[in-house]
């Protein structure tokens, strides 16, 4: 081994424990912070990630058109779910930890694929540096914490691994010398576009992204016959995937979508045209929060835009063609980093622009891979080209490291925002007053601690904000309930579900409402709707257990009690149930 290539290696060891050392900095105070948003329902209330069928179900795809699973389509998610779990129990600094780690490795992918790639193909003496840089801003850039610090937003840092994890090997196919190792990389390749997908539906970007890179780095590309075979191969999981997908739905008879394609309107996704005039809008403002990433929301609120006549529309096309222009030019200029940048932000926001429409139209937990292109950019500019003097180089770094400072700062600050629900949900509040999510969450609080006039002002805010968000008029049925004013809590319930029956808290709660009010039997259609659309629900479960063997249906019973068995399988509950159940069934035998 040579002095030369034994430097690179110690400067590239070096570069990485100082990344090491530095990468957590911003989330360091939030290690030990409460769950917080999507955490409670996909997480602590999710009853599937302990039942007893969990691994079957997901190692056989089953849960692909499951649509009582938030992430159905997603198993590889699933499994890592329910690994922590099994480790963690229900404790957030355990599977906050998982989030971290999932972090470090996309760090240390990207580091290490940017220096093999800028020390094969480059032989600018400052690409290590320009590496070093890009990988710091993109680990320390504020849009990436709510991916980080929510561990029911993993799946979009799990695409970004599973996504460097294929650039490498698709790097690896080109500079292999033996077909048997090259095509060695091509299936590792295939198996990491493989788990992009079924980390998340975005991970259909990834082919496409290793794509890019051939066509901008001629010098990385494998031979012919390999980049077919891997072309061919990601095309045909991707076309597996979809039709596995669509047939599991047709024969199960499952009602899921994809996203908010096909699902009933929830209020906040865009709907036909509107998706399309809206689309170049949303390419501006993910720009914006890439390159002023204040203030950061995790409930953004995005008006539709129904014309083209619309001066949002205008802007953003505008944006979009000097972004495209930017491409050419680049590409014209044989700048092939700037280029594959660009390449990561386009390729990164087409899966989310709502060509098809999102039910969250934009949301920050989307920006790991525009992050990365966005870094490569930056560093690119600060500390890519040649450098003429000292004097030039140290001014160069001190403008990164005035970048990094400030995104520090401002990761730290938003960190601490998501100490808690009342604090992430007030922030929201704050920066977002059209948001009718923050507006019940606050409300949902504020009930909590016993001001229930505030909440229910709250609650009354948010529906005029969204009449078809279901949430807020639950909540004001709870407290019309809770005040004994039962009838009108009724009303509110069969409102909500007439608004959307699909939506099975509102079956669940109108169940509970006529439950109270003494009217068993009227509840129980509810109640099997209820079940019908969520048959992990393990309350209306018990519920339904408890009717059957309150007339006497021990069988049916005894149906219910063993799924709740299967579901919980240490719930003391239920195991009472199923003694009392199976003397009765041998007293009638």
């Amino acid at each position: 081994m040579s002095e030369t290539h034994t430097n690179c290696n110690r400067q590239a060891m070096v570069g990485w424990l100082a990344l090491l050392f530095m990468f957590l900095w911003p989330y360091l105070r939030g290690l030990t912070h409460e769950f917080v948003y999507d955490d409670h329902g996909q997480i602590v209330a999710e009853s599937f990630l302990e039942s007893q069928g969990r691994w079957s179900a997901v190692l056989r795809l089953q849960t692909l058109s499951d649509p009582a699973l938030v992430n159905g389509r997603r198993p590889l998610v699933l499994v890592s779910y329910m690994i922590d779990k099994q480790i963690w129990g229900d404790q957030p600094a355990g599977w906050r930890t998982t989030n971290y780690l999932w972090l470090l490795a996309a760090m240390s992918l990207l580091y290490t694929f940017l220096l093999r790639v800028s020390a094969t193909l480059e032989k600018n003496q400052t690409m290590p540096l320009f590496a070093w840089g890009a990988t710091w801003l993109f680990v320390w850039h504020p849009a990436l914490i709510e991916s980080v610090q929510v561990p029911a937003f993993r799946p979009d840092l799990m695409v970004l691994v599973w996504a460097l994890m294929a650039l490498h090997a698709s790097f690896s196919m080109a500079v292999r010398e033996t077909a048997w190792q090259r095509w060695t990389w091509a299936g590792v390749g295939l198996l990491a576009v493989a788990a992009a997908i079924l980390s998340k539906e975005s991970g259909v970007m990834v082919p496409f992204l290793v794509a890019s890179f051939w066509w901008l780095f001629p010098k990385g590309r494998p031979r012919w016959l390999p980049a077919m075979g891997w072309c061919a191969g990601a095309i045909a999981f991707v076309i597996a995937y979809g039709l596995l997908a669509a047939t599991e739905a047709s024969e199960g008879g499952a009602t899921s979508s994809w996203q908010a394609m096909g699902a009933e309107w929830n209020g906040r996704s865009l709907l036909f045209p509107e998706n399309l005039f809206t689309l170049p809008w949303l390419w501006t403002l993910y720009l914006r929060v890439l390159i002023v990433p204040a203030p950061l929301i995790v409930d953004r609120v995005v008006v539709p835009i129904s014309s083209m006549l619309d001066g949002r529309f205008a802007a953003g096309l505008l944006l979009g063609l000097l972004t495209v222009g930017g491409f050419i030019w680049a590409w014209m200029r044989r700048q092939p980093w700037i280029c594959w940048g660009l390449a990561w932000m386009i390729l990164g926001f087409a899966p989310v622009s709502n060509l098809i429409p999102l039910l969250n139209p934009m949301a920050e937990r989307y920006m790991p891979p525009m992050v990365v292109g966005f870094a490569i950019g930056i560093a690119l500019m600060l500390v890519g080209g040649t450098l003429k003097n000292k004097r030039e180089a140290w001014l160069r770094i001190g403008g990164l490291a005035v970048i990094a400072a400030m995104y520090l700062v401002i990761g730290i600050n938003r960190v601490g925002q998501f100490q808690d629900d009342a604090t992430l949900w007030s922030a929201t509040l704050r920066a977002e007053p059209r948001s009718a999510r923050a507006h019940t969450w606050v409300g949902i609080i504020r009930q909590q601690e016993g001001q229930l006039a505030e909440a229910q002002l709250l609650f009354e805010r948010a529906r005029e904000l969204n009449p078809r968000d279901l949430t807020p008029i639950i909540n004001l049925a709870i407290l019309k309930g809770s005040a004994g004013r039962l009838d009108e809590a009724e009303r509110l319930l069969r409102e909500a579900v007439s608004i959307r029956p699909s939506f099975a808290p509102a079956h669940w709660n109108l169940a509970q409402a006529l439950m109270f009010a003494g009217r068993m039997a009227e509840a129980m259609p509810s109640l099997e709707e209820t079940l019908r659309l969520d048959p992990y629900h393990v309350a209306a479960r018990r519920t339904r257990a408890q009717w059957r063997m309150m007339t006497g249906d021990f069988n049916a019973a005894l149906e219910d009690v063993s799924r709740w068995l299967e579901m919980v399988p240490d719930d003391e509950d239920a195991r009472e149930f199923l003694g009392i159940i199976q003397s009765h069934i041998n007293v009638q035998q």
